[in-house]
C-alpha cells in the first residue's frame, strides 16, 4: 500500500456529520469526508474506486483526490469550492426548504435516469438475495423463503440507485447537488431509494428521533417536514389523504426491506440488539400477514 498523506483538521470547519463520520473543509476548493475511528481502509479505498466509477457513469458525483489520515482516522478528500450539505443548507435557510426538497427530488428522479450500462455495480437483487440466506438466525426456511419470493418480485432494472439517499449524503456545489457517499451505489429498482427516503425522513422522525442528527445532519422536526414535503412532490398532491396512503403503501415496503438488513454482512452491534423487535414487528406485524398484497406493491410501485 502507498504512503497515506497524514494531515490535521484541528481549527477547520465541520460542513456536514453523519453516521459514518464527519465531512470538513479544509481549504477554499477541497474538503475532507473523515471516517470514524476504526473504519477499515479497505472499505475507504473501495468507495474511492466506486467514485470513480459513478463519475465515469455520469452520476453526479464529486471528484476525489486521495486517502488521507488524520489522527486515527482515514478520509477521502474531494475538490469542493463553496459547498456543504443539502441538510446544513437546510438548517441554515429554512424559509427556503420547499426550495431545497426540490432539489432533492430532482436529483432523485435525475439519478434514476441514469442505467448501469458497464454493469460496474453490484445488482440490488443479487444483494438482497445473499441477505435473506443470511437471516437464518431469526427465520425458518419457510419464511427465508418468502423473503426470496418478495425479492423475485422486484422489477429488473439496470437503474442507479444510491442505497442511502439522504440530504446529509448530498453536497449542494455551486448550486448544484452532488453525491458524496458512494459506497452503496448498485443498479435495480429505484424503489429501494424510495425507501431510504422514507426510511430517513418518515420512519426514523417516529422510530428513532436521536438518530436523525447522527445520521441525516437534521432535527426529528425538519426531517418529517422534508418527508412531507418530498412525497407531496412524488405523488403530485398536497392532499393529506392522497400523500397519507401512499406512505401507508411505503411503509409496508419499508418493513420489508428493514427486515432483510438484518441480513447485512458485519451487522452493526445496535443492529443485532433492535433485530429481535424488527423480526417481531416489521417482518411478523408486517411482511407476512401482508405477502401477497406486498409482492403486488413490489412489481408495480
Amino acid at each position: 500500500m502507498a504512503e497515506i498523506r497524514e494531515i490535521s483538521v484541528e481549527g477547520c470547519e465541520v460542513i456536514g456529520k453523519g453516521g459514518q463520520g464527519t465531512i470538513y473543509r479544509l481549504d477554499e476548493e477541497t474538503i475532507v469526508k473523515l471516517y470514524a475511528s476504526g473504519y477499515d481502509i479497505e472499505a475507504i479505498d473501495n468507495e474511492r474506486n466506486i467514485a470513480k466509477k459513478a463519475l465515469k457513469a455520469g452520476i453526479p458525483t464529486a471528484i476525489s483526490f486521495g486517502t488521507v489520515k488524520a489522527g486515527d482516522s482515514y478520509g477521502i478528500i474531494f475538490e469542493m469550492m463553496n459547498s456543504g450539505t443539502l441538510a446544513a443548507a437546510m438548517k441554515k435557510d429554512p424559509d427556503n426548504l420547499p426550495k431545497y426538497v426540490k432539489m432533492y427530488y430532482d436529483l432523485f428522479q435525475e439519478l434514476h435516469q441514469i442505467r448501469d450500462e458497464e454493469g460496474d455495480f453490484p445488482e440490488i437483487k443479487s444483494s438482497l438475495h445473499e441477505q435473506a440466506d443470511r437471516m437464518g438466525r431469526w427465520l425458518n426456511a419457510e419464511e427465508i423463503g418468502i423473503l426470496h419470493e418478495l425479492t423475485d418480485a422486484l422489477k429488473d432494472s439496470d437503474t442507479i440507485i444510491h442505497g442511502d439517499f439522504h440530504p446529509g449524503n448530498l453536497m449542494l456545489h455551486n448550486q448544484e447537488l452532488l453525491l458524496i457517499d458512494v459506497p452503496g451505489i448498485k443498479s435495480g429498482d429505484p424503489i429501494f431509494d424510495l425507501y431510504t427516503v422514507f426510511r430517513d425522513m418518515i420512519s426514523c422522525p417516529k422510530s428513532t428521533p436521536y438518530m436523525c442528527e447522527i445520521s441525516q445532519g437534521m432535527s426529528p422536526e425538519m426531517c418529517t417536514q422534508v418527508g412531507q414535503i418530498f412525497f407531496s412532490i412524488y405523488c403530485g398532491s398536497h392532499d393529506p389523504q392522497v400523500v397519507g396512503e401512499f406512505l401507508k403503501k411505503l411503509g409496508l415496503v419499508y418493513s420489508f426491506f428493514l427486515t432483510l438488513f438484518l441480513g447485512e454482512e458485519n451487522l452493526h452491534p445496535e443492529a443485532e440488539k433492535a433485530a429481535p423487535r424488527i423480526i417481531e414487528g416489521a417482518f411478523k406485524g408486517a411482511v407476512l400477514p401482508n405477502a401477497e398484497a406486498l409482492k403486488m406493491l413490489l412489481a408495480n410501485m
